[in-house]
Formats: structure tokens, sequence, C-alpha cells
């Protein structure tokens, strides 16, 4: 199974490795990475896609431009506007961007889980998600887990792959 893996710590880059074993496995951790697969793969077809994506929701914008060609944002060469970002929290700042690709996967035919090591009471960003996450576990196409560093994406892609079955249970122990 192809799938695609959305990280920006490196304790849970390590931890896909681990238990997503015997999948082609494609890891990034940046979000201008993430936005360059998900961008080759739905609007110019250069990419032959995945099964899975599972994606961290809050991420750093690190050194995010957008588009690196000059197509569509800064077509006239100039850079996505970020720079307002940075100067509010001094580059500290994480957005959570892992609703985007989520959406965009999903779009694009792959199954879906956002993991997430931030509990969906206490985290703005992570409560918003289940507005939209709501309607699509319905489908089986997204769902989203609860697990804490590092994260067990093994045990979120075998809840992910329970075809036809509607399960609320979204926890993941994280792995040892």
């Amino acid at each position: 199974m192809k799938v695609l893996v959305i990280d920006d710590r490196q304790e849970n880059i390590e931890s896909a490795k681990k238990t997503l074993a015997g999948h082609e496995l494609t890891l990034v951790s940046t979000t201008q990475e993430a936005f360059d697969i998900l961008f080759a793969w739905g609007v110019r077809g250069e990419h032959d896609g995945f099964d899975v994506v599972l994606t961290d929701i809050n991420m750093p914008l690190g050194e995010f431009s957008g588009y690196r060609d000059g197509s569509f944002v800064g077509q006239s060469g100039e850079k996505a506007d970020t720079e307002i970002y940075w100067q509010s929290k001094k580059g500290q700042l994480d957005l959570p961007v892992g609703i985007t690709f989520a959406l965009a996967a999903a779009s694009l035919g792959a199954l879906v889980g956002i993991c997430s090591d931030r509990n969906h009471h206490r985290d703005w960003s992570t409560a918003l998600l289940d507005l939209i996450v709501f309607q699509w576990q319905s489908t089986r196409k997204v769902a989203t887990f609860y697990t804490p560093s590092p994260k067990n994406w093994g045990e979120a892609l075998r809840k992910l792959l329970r075809e036809g079955e509607r399960t609320d249970e979204n926890y993941c122990e994280p792995l040892e």
C-alpha cells in the first residue's frame, strides 16, 4: 500500500518507519514538502498518488512559500505572503495545515487519517476539525485519531482500514 505520512516531529517520522514497515512509504516533515507532493499529484498529475495519507494537523510554516514555479500565487515572481505570521511568533507558529492536506488527499481518492497529539477538548484547531470530519467519517474516507507522541501510525492505519465499520474509537496508544 502506498502511504504518505506528514509530520514535523522526527520522533513521529521514526515511528512511521517502524509501525508502517512493509508499506511503500513517503515521509515528509515540512509544510512545503507536503504541499509540493500534493500539488504535483492533484494539480499537475506528476505523481501516481497514494492509497492512504496520514497527517499531523498542526505544523509550522517553516520556509513555506507556496507555489515554487510561479503558477497561481506569485505569478509575477513574488513569494506568498507569510511574513506576517513570522513576525507574530518569531517563526514558531503552528498552523492547522493538516486540514488542507487531508481535504486535498480525500478529494484525490486517498483514505485519510489525521493523527493529532492534541486533545480536541483542549485545542481549538483540533476541535474545529471535528466539524469537517464528523461528516466524512460516515464515508470511512477520513478519520481523526488522537495519539500521544510518538504517534502510533500503524494502529491509526489499521483503524482507518476497517471497511464498512463506523467507529468512534479514535484513541491510539503511543508507540513504546
